[in-house]
């Protein structure tokens, strides 16, 4: 069962990526509003860098999907023979594609505060 619980835990964590994915791609629109709604000129420059995170959120999200599957069939052949064998190596790219999202996440939002900023919000 603890099998079952990881496979289910990790596909859970490729929807909230493909759900963080739609968030990044509509979060320029957010702004844009924002900005409409302030009365003031808007001068929104997009640089289509939201765009191919979002990209890059829907693609870690199909493969972290297809990790876990692939991971919970392994494991249960291992507990069907009998074997105590298993590999991190599933675990250890998970982790390094959420710190690269995170990381991708603040870079290109750091522009767009300083932007929002200097516009008198």
């Amino acid at each position: 069962m603890a099998n079952e619980r990881t496979f289910l835990a990790w596909s859970r964590t490729g929807i909230a990526l493909l759900a963080f994915g739609f968030v990044i791609e509509r979060f320029e629109i957010f702004l844009h509003h924002l900005a409409q709604l302030s009365g003031g000129q808007v001068h929104f420059h997009s640089s289509g860098l939201t765009i191919y995170m979002s990209l890059f959120a829907f693609f870690l999200a199909g493969f972290v999907t297809s990790i876990s599957g692939i991971r919970f069939l392994r494991v249960r052949r291992h507990i069907n023979s009998g074997e105590a064998v298993f590999s991190i190596v599933p675990d250890i790219l998970v982790v390094m594609s959420m710190i690269t999202i995170i990381v991708m996440a603040i870079a290109l939002s750091l522009p767009r505060l300083f932007e929002i900023t200097r516009m008198g919000f």
